[in-house]
């Protein structure tokens, strides 16, 4: 609006000019002398061919002009009041790029207290090393030595971490190869060791070429601490290994699938005990762990852990029909423990009529507690301990009315995605 308040005026004038050159200043939205309205916009200013010839000038970063006569040079920074605005291809203005300013070079004193800085965190990060490394000195409480003449290292040491076992593979591969080679036994049970410790003891267990005992119970390896303790069995051999105990640790069919591969090229040809309860295998594990039975690479396997009273898988009864098709190949088995699955009768009945038939012949032991077999199942065990009486027991399965049975079919069948 103009200084006498005509309104009117001022919207014909901007329909009529095109808004493609103007230069905005604070002053414009000040109150004119003997007005006290504030104006809403500035005047529009109106495009000459004066203008045309200073407006091809503002392509460069030198033109900046704050009060439409004088180009401002190149760099000298933002004038104060002042905002250009370039013509646009569809003839909105857009605002013209600021002027670069130079970053300004730091002093010393602003670099030293950068580098003292970065000391304070380098000397945060020894004192933090050094403290974990007295806190594992703590756990370990001296059971950890080395020398030709330490068979069993690691035993009965609680409260393991990933870390611990990066500090400890460090420890061994600073004391040399060489007393690992008299180490028969190695148990780091009931710990907070993961798939990185593992990955880190990898090596050392691979090294350990008479180790004899290998536990891991009650970790937290999964399917990646798995797949690095088989690619290290599988690389470096354990020809001495006769007992490995990984129960407890959180395992499913791909982190197991990848050991019974290891097995089947013969990583372990003497493993005697294998125990693998309290995890989540399936059926996919056992069929599996049956095909590398069938190749014969695991002719010495006595104890077969799949399942206890306290904790077991997820196998079924075609799981348990791959591994009894499997005895033959199992000749030395003297335990086979599958409680806590999902054994029905159906699985029962055909462990049962193997076994009555001479499969599994040294078997001693059979636990089928806590599994889901009805009254057939358990009339076929109950003839299996008559024909074979050296076949105990721990706990004969209980019984299991129909109705239960039925309600358990019904609850997997709404699992599996049934209304």
């Amino acid at each position: 609006a103009d200084a006498d308040g005509s309104e009117a005026e001022t919207a014909v004038r901007e329909t009529e000019t095109p808004p493609c050159f103007r230069t905005l200043r604070p002053q414009d939205n000040m109150p004119s002398a003997g007005s006290s309205r504030i104006k809403v916009a500035p005047a529009p200013y109106r495009f000459n061919e004066a203008d045309e010839q200073q407006s091809l000038l503002l392509s460069s970063p030198s033109s900046i002009r704050s009060d439409g006569a004088q180009p401002i040079p190149a760099y000298d920074g933002i004038q104060s009041g002042t905002r250009s605005v370039l013509p646009c291809a569809d003839e909105r203005p857009v605002l013209a790029p600021s002027p670069l300013v130079a970053s300004s070079t730091p002093t010393a004193e602003q670099v030293t207290t950068q580098c003292s800085d970065f000391g304070d965190q380098v000397a945060a990060t020894k004192d933090q090393v050094a403290q974990a490394q007295q806190l594992l000195h703590i756990k370990l409480g001296g059971k950890l030595a080395f020398g030709e003449a330490v068979t069993s290292i690691l035993h009965r040491v609680c409260g393991l971490t990933d870390l611990d076992c990066k500090m400890i593979a460090d420890n061994f591969a600073k004391s040399g190869d060489d007393w690992l080679a008299h180490v028969l036994s190695i148990d780091l049970s009931i710990n907070a060791i993961g798939a990185s410790g593992v990955r880190a003891l990898a090596a050392a267990i691979g090294q350990a070429q008479r180790l004899q005992c290998l536990s891991l119970f009650a970790n937290q390896l999964c399917d990646d601490g798995v797949a690095s303790l088989s690619r290290a069995l599988r690389k470096q051999g354990a020809s001495s290994l006769t007992r490995l105990d990984l129960g407890w640790n959180q395992i499913g069919d791909t982190g197991f699938c990848d050991l019974a591969r290891a097995l089947a090229d013969g990583a372990a040809p003497l493993l005697a005990d294998l125990r693998v309860e309290g995890n989540m295998l399936t059926d996919a594990s056992a069929l599996e762990l049956a095909s590398a039975l069938r190749h014969g690479v695991l002719p010495y396997l006595a104890v077969l852990v799949l399942g206890t009273e306290i904790g077991g898988n997820c196998i079924g009864d075609a799981g348990l029909d791959s591994l009894v098709g499997a005895f033959t190949f199992m000749q030395q088995l003297k335990e086979l423990s599958i409680s806590n699955n999902q054994i029905s009768c159906n699985g029962a009945v055909a462990l049962a009529n193997a076994l009555c038939l001479g499969g599994a012949e040294s078997l001693e032991r059979l636990q089928l507690q806590s599994n889901l077999i009805g009254e057939r199942g358990l009339q076929a065990l109950e003839g299996l301990h008559e024909a074979r009486e050296s076949l105990a027991f721990s706990w004969l399965p209980q019984r299991c009315c129909p109705g239960a049975v039925q309600l358990v079919d019904c609850l997997g069948a709404g699992a599996a995605g049934s209304p």
